[in-house]
């Protein structure tokens, strides 16, 4: 996932491990602890996008462009 927010460094973890599920935490790197900019979880066999958190519409759009991206031939469910 290709991420382009001006003025804001980040780090994607994939907590998960699986292959068919992901679970993703995107942090403000200047200090990790002080915000989540975003959590998500996809479900490749579903293809469920779950929003749990999200710290403002650019990032949202950004990661539900980025899934509709890559699955264009598949319907994407997003679930906020």
């Amino acid at each position: 996932i290709r991420l382009s927010l001006v003025g804001s460094e980040m780090c994607i973890r994939d907590r998960s491990g699986t292959v068919d599920y992901m679970s993703v935490t995107i942090y403000n790197t200047s200090d990790r602890y002080s915000g989540t900019l975003v959590e998500f979880q996809f479900d490749f066999w579903t293809m469920e996008l779950c929003f749990d958190a999200v710290s403002c519409d650019e990032i949202y759009d950004t990661v539900v462009k980025a899934f509709k991206g890559v699955y264009y031939n598949r319907r994407i469910r997003v679930i906020e």
